[in-house]
């Protein structure tokens, strides 16, 4: 009787030190939330973007660039390369 009360005790503290560890960046679980969908493809009121690189400015098409930030309505962008 009380090797049977022990491999029951037992079991258990056992069974917890085998469990696999999970770094948090492997973590990924499925969404619960259901809500409706409402994609925003253009802000409402123009805006700054403070913080973005635009490496290759002295080649880069700037029309193609006032095109996009047109498109996203974006009125001032900071560009951080230099």
């Amino acid at each position: 009787m009380r090797k049977l009360l022990f491999i029951i005790l037992a079991l258990p503290i056992a069974a917890c030190g085998q469990q696999k560890t999970m770094d948090f960046e492997e973590y990924d679980p499925p969404p619960t939330l259901v809500v409706p969908q409402h994609k925003v493809i253009k802000a409402k009121y123009p805006f700054i973007d403070v913080h973005n690189h635009q490496w290759s400015m002295p080649t880069q098409n700037v029309n193609e660039l006032v095109s996009e930030m047109d498109k996203l309505h974006m009125g001032v962008m900071v560009n951080l390369s230099g």
